[in-house]
Order: C-alpha cells, then sequence, then structure tokens
C-alpha cells in the first residue's frame, strides 16, 4: 500500500534498487532501459509503453485535435496516469 518516489539519475537508481532488493519494478521509459532492467533483476521489472514514444500520422489526418485526444489517451486513460 505503500509507495516511494524518489528523483535520480538512472544509476544512482539502480544502486539504490540492488540495495533495496524489491520484489518487483514498475517502469516506464525507454524499450533500452528496460531490457537492462530487466536483466539486472532477472525478470522482476513490470514494463509500461517501452520504446512508445512516438505516433506515426500520414498526410490525411484531418481531425488533429481527435488524435491528440487520443494520444492522452493512450498514455494516461487506460490504466491510470503514469510518469
Amino acid at each position: 500500500e505503500d509507495m516511494d518516489f524518489i528523483h535520480s539519475d538512472g544509476k544512482t537508481m539502480e544502486t539504490i534498487l540492488k540495495q533495496a532488493k524489491p520484489r518487483i519494478i514498475q517502469f516506464t521509459g525507454s524499450s533500452k532501459v528496460a531490457e537492462h532492467l530487466s536483466k539486472q533483476f532477472h525478470g522482476k521489472v513490470k514494463i509500461e509503453d517501452a520504446g512508445f514514444d512516438w505516433k506515426i500520422l500520414g498526410p490525411d489526418v484531418s481531425d488533429v485535435d481527435y488524435v491528440a485526444w487520443q494520444c492522452d489517451q493512450d498514455a494516461y486513460a487506460a490504466t491510470g496516469q503514469k510518469c
């Protein structure tokens, strides 16, 4: 029921996590870092949206407001706000 929030660089956070020996890590970020964490912590990482940083739109998009709304839904509404 408790959650800790720590603002740090990646190396510092990895050191803290290794000392804490968490049962699971919730991670939202790049796929490269997600792979690294998964190896370091033997798969005890729940990864959300790793590597999906871009929406690519074609020239036929006419409703830009809808696209912006859908991007927000993809990022925040599906399982609660992330990041």
